[in-house]
């Protein structure tokens, strides 16, 4: 190549920062590899041949894709939907794999996520819940998440060491919200009690922003327990028992089979059964 620039053995040697007589020698080799006759010649010295001439280019070609293979590639995207609460818990035991891959994070309900199934908006799920998915889907269970009632310590108080339900339909609720097309409507936060026998107070459309509400406010809100842990580990949020409320979902991780490699399925897999087995 070098030779191929400069026109010749001098050349290239200047270029090189070696002697003539080594490049001379690597000709030679490259010559009975080859086969082909690559030096020749003339009244200026020691040029390519007509036959150095016309392989030269191969040869260039050649050297710049195996040099596109060795040269590090642009890290490949991931779009991972998840509720905002599960991938917090998640994220944190990835590891390498964020260091591999661009993650864009996208904050979905679990019950939306297969309206978009069918479209290449995400290549991963973390969903809550027995949604059937088509079968272009791997889905694969990891868990579960279990959802309690929240409030602050003085509204705990007031409910009593295990609430009834006769006092939780007198008291208002952080309820939650979802969005349609554009438009933001009341959604069930799969409380128990129904929502036609509560008092709504606030309304959020993640488990994060209502348990800040609930937080703020006083009122009481129903989330998952992995979601409050740290509002519970500060002491600003309490868990109230109710009888007979027991919320356990399964929790699943869904990946496109034709868009994700095995070994990223498995570490999300991985990752998020650790994560749901932390007490």
């Amino acid at each position: 190549m070098q030779v191929t620039r400069a026109g010749s053995i001098n050349g290239a040697a200047r270029a090189l920062s070696i002697g003539p007589s080594q490049v001379s020698k690597a000709m030679a080799r490259l010559e009975r590899h080859t086969g082909v006759k690559l030096l020749a010649r003339s009244a200026r010295g020691v040029e390519l041949s007509d036959d150095g001439q016309r392989l030269a280019p191969v040869l260039i070609e050649l050297h710049a894709r195996a040099s596109e293979l060795e040269a590090p590639a642009e890290r490949a995207e991931l779009v991972v939907a998840a509720p905002s609460f599960l991938w917090a818990v998640i994220v944190r035991r990835l590891g390498s794999l964020l260091g591999e891959l661009r993650v864009h994070a996208v904050e979905t309900r679990s019950s939306t996520m297969t309206a978009f199934s069918s479209q290449a908006f995400f290549d991963v799920a973390l969903t809550v819940g027995e949604e059937r998915w088509p079968d272009s889907w791997m889905k694969t269970r990891v868990g579960t998440i279990r959802r309690a009632l929240f409030a602050t310590p003085a509204a705990a108080k007031r409910l009593g060491s295990t609430a009834r339900r006769e006092a939780l339909r007198r008291a208002l609720f952080v309820g939650r919200l979802d969005t349609d097309r554009g438009r933001v409507a009341p959604s069930s936060d799969g409380a128990p009690l129904l929502d036609r026998e509560r008092r709504f107070g606030h309304r959020a459309q993640t488990a994060a922003m209502a348990l800040e509400l609930a937080e703020t406010s006083g009122q009481l809100v129903f989330a998952p327990e992995l979601a409050a842990r740290s509002y519970v580990t500060r002491g600003t949020l309490v868990e109230v028992p109710v009888e007979r409320w027991n919320v356990r979902e399964p929790v699943f991780v869904v990946c496109h089979q034709d868009r994700i490699e095995a070994r990223v399925q498995r570490a999300f897999i991985e990752a998020a059964r650790a994560a749901l087995s932390e007490r």
